[in-house]
């Protein structure tokens, strides 16, 4: 299913509200994932979910939480 057929039926069974697009998604996890592939970091599932729960639903929502992405999973460290 495509970013903007799976807003769409969010929009429809009321999980997002009827001005939501698939923009935040769209623009966002494309960007997360290919850079998270060119500097090599893990891509796993915890990752995912975090990116969608704590960043993409929140901004299709129209909302933000302070915080929001605190804590979530890094890529190695460069220290």
């Amino acid at each position: 299913m495509n970013p903007r057929t799976g807003t769409q039926r969010a929009v429809r069974r009321g999980e997002l509200p009827d001005k939501a697009t698939s923009y935040a998604y769209d623009e966002v996890v494309g960007f997360v994932l290919l850079m998270r592939a060119l500097v090599g970091y893990p891509l796993d599932d915890a990752h995912l979910r975090h990116l969608i729960d704590a960043i993409v639903l929140p901004a299709l929502r129209g909302v933000a939480r302070p915080g929001a992405w605190a804590g979530a999973v890094r890529g190695p460290s460069t220290v």
